[in-house]
């Protein structure tokens, strides 16, 4: 209907505009010939008035014919004989007192006509002047002369009318546009009621549009009101749905009979990619079969899909440890008969397994201390001794190795109370440098008896964090730095600003540690030496305790040593 209605009107507006450009052209040419007539007539007066003054008129005809060749000249005399023509022998033409220029001339003076002519086959306009003598001066120009001034027009005549139809043809768009916009109105509206994205302005429109379409508009417009607010609704549990699944930390993967995917959750969507940064979406992977991209330990046997029970299934898969769980929907929920669930289980392995070296370990540490504590006990309590001297030496024995327990214990307290450590806590502005002098005059005896110099090279910068808890990080670098140093070594404390950061660096010349259990040495209760550490006092939580500080206060630390030459550990702290 569209091509019909918009065919029709430009057909009639293109009518119009050649019939107008037909009518413009005719009243040109009859104001180009009105004006040519004109134009003929005051020549033919000048060229009367010129050939009067001339001896031999013959002589002034036929130079006026020279130098204007477009123009006809003919002289009759008062019967009508032609004397002179500059196209034709004058003797082999006819008499003119007949011709109504001619005989207009003769009667008023002047006369003019248009009309074929026999002679030159050519419609021709004329001029004629009566003579003071009586004869007849006429002048002649053909059609061919008359519309070169329209020639000169004519392109701008195509170019005009070629506008006016690009402009037709616009209008007629535009009109058949606003002819049909209500009803496409109607068309659309009724086209996403069931999308449910109708919206208030469009429905506005309807009310402006043809009166007879407003109740059949209206009736739809309070159905798709409904509709579309039970849409809104779905959408918005759908969406709700969606983002539940998508923040799951387990994969979530809907199954038809055959084991092809129906739907798969973000997470999982990861877990099946064969690439670590998938490029293509979700949907490639609806209506494949789920057993390609499993590993081949973790595809589910054909008899259990046959029995129809739940099956799980523990795999390692890319350095991680992930659980498969098979479970049968009740009823089904479309094509999906089947959900299968993978968690990742590492860190909870993980967990498990760092408790329960957490565990051992605690009970191996503590059990030591204890059992000297309580063999010397023993020894005390049953008189096995010889003199008193030996009660002195086993209860020094002992309370060394109470001293012992209860460092340990605190250490452990103290690290637990670092990872609850509130993020409030550690917003003081603590002069590092300070501190660290604070500490190094603190631990002078020690140095003393172990025969260590410590050298330090600080500066006025402050870290932002908790004053407590960094000196305890200068304290253990230090202590470590000269506890498992030689007698005459030294210890080098330096500070240094780099940007945002502050980085302390610690140096000793001490035993230094070896190369293959360098990354083992921030481990809880890990020590490279376990005799020589015991006898030295160390527990193995020092830099387990460093190593957190650090963190806590979103530093980092590193560590560079090499055997017998001494260790650096380097600490990078954000400043104040």
């Amino acid at each position: 209907m569209k091509k019909q209605i918009y065919l029709h009107l430009f057909l009639v507006g293109l009518a119009c505009i050649l019939i107008t450009a037909l009518v413009c052209a005719f009243a040109s040419w009859q104001t180009a010939k009105r004006q040519t007539l004109a134009d003929l007539q005051q020549v033919a007066q000048v060229m009367g008035t010129e050939m009067e003054h001339y001896s031999d008129p013959y002589v002034f005809l036929r130079r006026s014919s020279k130098s204007s060749v477009d123009l006809r000249f003919t002289w009759v005399d008062h019967h009508g004989t032609v004397l002179y023509d500059s196209y034709e022998e004058a003797s082999r033409m006819p008499n003119h007192r007949e011709r109504p220029e001619i005989a207009e001339a003769l009667g008023e003076g002047q006369g003019s006509d248009a009309r074929h002519s026999t002679t030159l086959q050519e419609v021709t306009l004329y001029a004629a002047q009566r003579l003071s003598n009586g004869s007849v001066l006429r002048v002649a120009r053909t059609q061919t002369e008359l519309f070169r001034p329209l020639e000169a027009l004519l392109p701008w005549w195509i170019v005009s009318l070629l506008l006016l139809i690009l402009i037709c043809q616009f209008t007629v768009r535009r009109l058949t546009q606003g002819l049909l916009d209500p009803l496409d109105q109607a068309t659309r509206y009724l086209s996403q009621i069931g999308q449910g994205d109708t919206t208030e302005e469009e429905r506005q429109l309807f009310h402006t549009s043809y009166p007879e379409l407003i109740p059949f508009l209206a009736t739809i417009d309070r159905q798709g009101k409904q509709l579309d607010q039970s849409l809104r609704n779905l959408e918005q549990e759908r969406n709700t749905m969606k983002r539940i699944t998508d923040s799951l930390k387990e994969g979530v993967i809907l199954l038809d009979d055959q084991m092809r995917i129906q739907w798969i959750n973000a997470w999982g969507f990861q877990l099946l990619q064969q690439e670590e940064r998938p490029t293509a979406g979700r949907p490639r992977l609806l209506g494949k079969f789920l057993m390609p991209f499993l590993p081949p330990e973790a595809r589910i046997p054909l008899n259990q899909l046959k029995d129809g029970r739940s099956w799980t299934q523990t795999v390692k898969y890319r350095s991680r440890q992930y659980q498969l769980d098979l479970q049968f929907l009740t009823p089904p929920q479309g094509r999906a008969t089947r959900m299968l669930i993978i968690q990742d289980i590492t860190e909870a392995r993980e967990r498990e397994q760092l408790r329960r070296d957490f565990t051992a370990n605690v009970t191996h540490e503590l059990k030591t201390p204890l059992t000297s504590i309580s063999g010397f006990a023993e020894l005390m309590a049953a008189g096995m001794y010889q003199k008193k001297e030996d009660i002195t030496h086993f209860g020094q024995l002992i309370r060394k190795e109470a001293g012992r327990l209860l460092e340990m214990i605190n250490s452990i307290i103290f690290l637990s109370r670092i990872e609850e450590m509130p993020a409030n806590a550690l917003q003081e502005e603590v002069p590092l440098g300070g501190l660290i002098q604070s500490v190094v005059e603190f631990m002078d005896p020690f140095c003393k008896d172990k025969q260590v110099t410590i050298h330090c090279q600080l500066t006025e910068d402050k870290v932002r964090g908790s004053s407590s808890m960094l000196r305890e990080m200068a304290m253990n670098l230090i202590d470590n730095g000269v506890k498992y140093n030689r007698p005459g070594g030294h210890v080098y404390v330096t500070m240094k600003r780099s940007g945002s950061q502050v980085i302390l660096t610690v140096k000793d010349t001490g035993i230094g540690i070896p190369e293959d259990v360098q990354e083992r040495v921030f481990e809880r209760f890990y020590r490279v030496d376990g005799s020589r550490s015991k006898q030295s006092g160390g527990s193995g939580l020092g830099l387990s305790i460093v190593k957190h500080i650090v963190e806590q206060h979103r530093g980092n630390i590193s560590l560079t040593s090499r055997l017998n030459e001494g260790t650096t550990i380097e600490v990078h702290l954000p400043g104040a």
